[in-house]
């Protein structure tokens, strides 16, 4: 057993916020999977609505590095995206809600399509929406001086339709993704994944040898993968 999974209790029971045990018994109650799954996919004010504000539609497993630099893997996580929480599953049954300002990253890896998610804080950028240092983006590229950041969220939307003799409302969770560039002096600015957005993102000084290596590679800006491409390059131009 590794050091960091002898600490793992005593570490992750200070991150624990609230905990939402529902234990199965023979009475028929929720038990802790099927209260995070179904209870805790409605609306906030307990109406149903289809879809989920999760992330991954099941526990996945993940690794939470803490901003005191230990790292615990091997957790299983939930991440819901309306509210920013990230639930643990305890080794006991239950659940609790981490502290995510004591986090500084996590991962999930979603066993369906055998991807991890890396969700990192960069709290040193320089933007003008605060609230953007705290917030947890899901990190497609930073491997270089600049990254590509992709910022998820969820919210319930309800649409009403009108029959002969009532009028009946049908409440959906809705995604929303907002894609960001890091640029080497820290500058936060958001971007559409298309050429015209990347390419004025970037330094004026290197903005021709980066257009040029787009027309060169046939490079798509509206795929995540080919800005991905540039940006390599890119880094690859920095002093």
């Amino acid at each position: 057993m590794s050091y960091s999974y002898l600490l793992l209790p005593a570490l992750l029971t200070q991150l624990a916020g609230a905990a939402q045990a529902q234990r199965a018994n023979e009475g028929g109650r929720l038990n802790n999977y099927d209260y995070i799954n179904r209870e805790l996919g409605h609306r906030r004010d307990g109406q149903p609505a289809t879809g989920s504000p999760f992330l991954l539609p099941g526990w996945a497993l993940g690794t939470v590095l803490l901003r005191t630099g230990n790292v615990q893997r091997g957790q299983w996580l939930k991440y819901d995206l309306s509210a920013e929480r990230l639930l643990w599953r305890r080794p006991q049954g239950d659940s609790v809600e981490l502290f995510t300002t004591l986090v500084r990253e996590f991962t999930l890896r979603d066993s369906a399509t055998h991807q991890t998610h890396l969700f990192r804080l960069y709290p040193e950028v320089k933007t003008e929406q605060p609230v953007l240092r705290a917030t947890f983006f899901d990190v497609r590229y930073d491997a270089g001086r600049t990254a590509l950041l992709r910022h998820l969220t969820r919210q319930v939307r309800t649409q009403s339709s009108n029959g002969a003799m009532t009028t009946v409302k049908k409440s959906e969770w809705s995604s929303k993704t907002v894609y960001f560039l890091k640029l080497p002096d820290q500058a936060l600015v958001p971007v559409r994944l298309s050429s015209r957005s990347v390419l004025d993102a970037l330094a004026p000084q290197y903005q021709a040898q980066a257009s040029a290596y787009v027309s060169q590679q046939q490079l798509n800006l509206n795929k995540e993968a080919d800005v991905v491409r540039l940006l390599t390059y890119y880094d690859r131009l920095q002093p």
